[in-house]
């Protein structure tokens, strides 16, 4: 028996804009005062 999986890696600070960022298929938030896309909020 063979078990396969998919990753799927994505590094959210590959966006530059605002929009771009919070309108991704991935869990990425908009740091307004650093104006940077991170997928970790508290680190805004």
């Amino acid at each position: 028996m063979f078990v396969s999986t998919e990753f799927k890696f994505y590094n959210c600070s590959a966006h530059q804009l605002c929009l771009s960022c919070v309108n991704s298929a991935f869990r990425c938030h908009w740091c307004k005062y650093r104006n940077l896309c991170t997928q970790d909020p508290t680190t805004c």
